[in-house]
């Protein structure tokens, strides 16, 4: 059934939820250095690992267990590959201004700790879709076209077809569940 999940949607057939705070991405866009992009890159990968750990563990389905475990290992190989390229090119990955994200991880993790079932299930992958949904926008508006080295130009480029897949396989499963 995992496999179905991986199925051809289209991003307009999302359905925003807001079950966790709002992941979704801002609309001023601006310039970053491939150091602030390596940065942003390494923080949602931390917090993906962080929520699809927890999930593996602790969802309900074995649908959702086979998600996170997919999407854990996932975004386990782009933070490593992250980390390599910033020591290569001999860059300190470094959090852009905005950075919010980490109160809203907070905020997110501790909604997800105190669910359980069908609920955490849910909650969970809501909250893998609009993560997923602000990623591919951050990463098309912003990361591509700030990226100065071509190296990080490829690593950025190579995540969007896994980010738009994970996408993918959380809308399906969340249409599936019926919205």
């Amino acid at each position: 059934m995992l496999a179905s999940l991986i199925g051809a949607v289209t991003l307009a057939q999302l359905v925003p939820t807001g079950a966790l705070p709002n992941t979704r991405p801002a609309t001023a866009v601006h310039a970053v250095s491939d150091a602030e992009i390596l940065g942003a890159i390494n923080a949602r990968d931390a917090n993906l690992i962080e929520a699809c750990t927890m999930a593996r563990d602790k969802a309900s389905s074995t649908e959702v267990r086979a998600l996170a475990a997919q999407l854990l290992e996932s975004h386990q190989e782009s933070l490593t590959r992250g980390g390599e390229l910033a020591k290569e090119l001999q860059l300190s990955r470094e959090l852009p201004a905005d950075s919010a994200m980490a109160r809203t991880q907070l905020e997110s993790m501790d909604q997800l700790a105190l669910l359980s079932g069908a609920a955490f299930d849910r909650t969970f992958v809501e909250y893998v879709r609009d993560a997923h949904e602000a990623e591919v926008a951050k990463v098309t508006r912003v990361a591509v076209p700030s990226a100065r080295h071509p190296t990080i130009k490829a690593f950025v480029g190579g995540r969007l077809s896994a980010l738009r897949a994970h996408l993918a396989m959380a809308t399906t499963w969340l249409a599936e569940q019926g919205g």
